[in-house]
């Protein structure tokens, strides 16, 4: 185990950490690094006959135990059923120290062949369990660190156009022509021509616009409804930014606003509870996905909201906009993300290039 400075008043001190039997133990004070390791092994061999080897099953049940109380139950529900069906299930149950490096690999072959969408949380999963070995047992071993992650080298068909992440005008047009509630059409509007988070979105108060200027600088966290949402800052500095609305924006944003009396600490885009008077809880997402996939399948279109920002980057880019200009515009840590993973690639700016082409050479190879 690996020994640690800290400082006193006195100048910097040593200290180290072990763990016997799944027991925590701290030794501080120590003058050198030096002293502190050879206190630290001094110690492990006079406790040597306390350490434990324990089964598999009791590693998994101590994990669970402290892992589990951070978890939302839905969450842990899905983590115990995966130990269940794709550990526990398929490993013997054995004092975790008797693994060896072949079955473990053999155990992850058979993962690999199993219809599971992501296969690296499994193995995730039994890293995070050895790791807890590790620090509550006293495991030193290191064989599953060998285990590679899954990659699919099978070949696979160029995605079509029309599943791409984006939206043209015309697919926001549709989808926007099938929502009759005005609440929504505002939420549509914001999501798609600003290309906010849905998090931010559901963050935006009263207080955040000002009639000209939109200011993003925090956001929502948690899906469900009424009191259980926390409002925070957003993720990075980069994130937070600041949109000047265009003239129509503006409009359905003030006619919104007035409609239902929004004053400063008011969420824009509420929880439409009878409690709620005064709006001062967010819509849920569950409220906002429901909506959302009504509209996606009434129209033909899949999209979500995320689609949004990937429509407005690509939109953008179209107009000529530059790409630095556009990672500003979304809020993200650097033109790279935006060019990699935002910016996409239209049959228009196909079309274009082909016509381009055959202006130039038409003549000359026909």
């Amino acid at each position: 185990m690996p020994v640690y400075s800290y400082k006193t008043k006195n100048g910097n001190r040593w200290l180290f950490k072990v763990c016997v039997g799944g027991r925590q133990y701290l030794r501080r004070g120590f003058r050198t690094k030096m002293d502190a390791k050879q206190a630290e092994i001094r110690f492990m061999l006079d406790d040597s006959k306390n350490f434990s080897d324990p089964l598999l099953s009791e590693v998994v049940y101590s994990y669970l135990k402290i892992h589990g109380e951070i978890l939302k139950f839905s969450s842990k529900y899905r983590l115990e059923g995966k130990i269940k069906n794709y550990i526990l299930g398929k490993l013997k149950d054995k004092p975790i120290s008797r693994y060896s490096f072949l079955e473990l690999n053999l155990w992850w072959d058979s993962i690999k062949k199993e219809p599971l969408k992501n296969k690296n949380e499994v193995l995730g999963i039994l890293n995070a369990i050895f790791h807890h070995a590790q620090v509550y047992f006293n495991f030193t071993g290191h064989e599953f660190e060998k285990l590679v992650p899954y990659r699919d080298f099978s070949i696979k068909p160029v995605e079509p156009l029309s599943n791409k992440k984006y939206l043209t005008v015309y697919d926001f047009k549709k989808i926007y022509s099938l929502e009759k509630d005005p609440f929504f059409q505002v939420y549509l509007l914001v999501s798609f021509f600003l290309g906010m988070r849905i998090s931010e979105v559901r963050g935006l108060q009263r207080k955040c616009y000002d009639g000209k200027y939109l200011y993003v600088y925090q956001q929502v966290q948690g899906k469900s409804g009424l009191g259980s949402w926390l409002l925070t800052s957003l993720k990075t500095d980069s994130s937070s930014r600041i949109y000047l609305l265009p003239m129509f924006l503006r409009q359905r944003l003030d006619d919104h606003i007035k409609k239902y009396h929004l004053d400063s600490q008011s969420f824009i885009f509420f929880g439409k509870s009878k409690k709620d008077k005064m709006h001062l809880e967010p819509i849920s997402e569950n409220s906002i996905v429901r909506e959302l996939k009504r509209l996606s399948s009434e129209s033909g279109i899949s999209f979500s909201s995320h689609s949004f920002r990937h429509s407005e980057a690509t939109l953008l880019n179209e107009e000529g906009v530059s790409a630095d200009q556009i990672g500003e515009y979304l809020g993200h840590s650097s033109s790279e993300v935006t060019k990699k993973h935002y910016i996409h690639e239209t049959v228009e700016h196909r079309q274009s290039i082909a016509d381009l082409l055959d202006a130039k050479y038409q003549k000359i190879f026909s």
